[in-house]
């Protein structure tokens, strides 16, 4: 309550078949249908319970934390894990959820759909208030918080790290750990 979140599509089951825009808390599922309803989509997940699940975490813990759907570490998890995407073979379970749903590639379009339970799972581990501090700490190196940026990612996602992952985290640990040190470099008055 108190969160605001901007307009997404509802499931139709919910919706007797009427397109609708929503602002409640949740995510891209259903838990009441089973179904992906994200963007208008009426997707069947009935055979991947882990989608709940997801749902449930992000319904739930994520809320708390102020992340939904559409906020930037949602969408960060799914960068991360769609450049590691790019050099490795997603697992079996990724997999099978693909070629179910009909998704050839991890591509912006599709990453979510394809591994939500993962990006679910990894937005958690990278909002922890004890990860979040390790990588906005400057007291560790660059190459420090590079990897474990990459450990999260590759341990949800049971691969291991590809040219694509190592470089898109070194970018986003970069450009953080340049606005961590700014904000400690400033002078604290009333202005900032």
């Amino acid at each position: 309550c108190g969160y605001t979140q901007s307009p997404r599509s509802a499931c139709r089951h919910c919706a007797n078949g009427d397109q609708t825009a929503v602002r409640s808390r949740g995510g891209a599922v259903c838990n009441r249908h089973r179904r992906w309803h994200l963007d208008g989509a009426d997707i069947d997940l009935a055979q991947f319970p882990q989608y709940g699940h997801a749902e449930r975490c992000l319904s739930g813990t994520l809320w708390k934390r102020g992340i939904g759907i559409a906020t930037g570490e949602l969408q960060l998890a799914a960068t991360l894990i769609r450049y590691w995407a790019i050099d490795e073979r997603p697992d079996a379970r990724i997999e099978d959820r693909m070629s179910a749903l009909g998704i050839g590639t991890l591509d912006v379009d599709t990453v979510l759909l394809a591994a939500y339970p993962e990006v679910v799972r990894l937005a958690t581990v990278l909002t922890d208030l004890s990860f979040a501090s390790y990588l906005l700490s400057p007291r560790f190196s660059l190459a420090e918080q590079v990897r474990a940026l990459e450990a999260a990612v590759i341990t949800i996602m049971q691969g291991s790290i590809t040219t694509g992952l190592h470089d898109v985290a070194e970018r986003i640990v970069s450009r953080g750990k340049a606005a961590v040190e700014t904000a400690f470099g400033m002078r604290q008055n009333a202005h900032n």
